[in-house]
């Protein structure tokens, strides 16, 4: 039940990892669209 919820974690990690290498690619400002949170307080 561990392995499943580890492999759950890992494929979790890898697809926003892909999201996030994609709209980096796509749009060149991925960071700030992936750290919402953070670019308020930077605004």
């Amino acid at each position: 039940m561990f392995f499943v919820y580890l492999m759950l974690v890992v494929t979790h990690d890898l697809l926003c990892l892909a999201i996030f290498v994609y709209t980096t690619a796509v749009t060149g400002c991925g960071v700030e669209g992936h750290t919402t949170s953070r670019s308020v307080f930077v605004d």
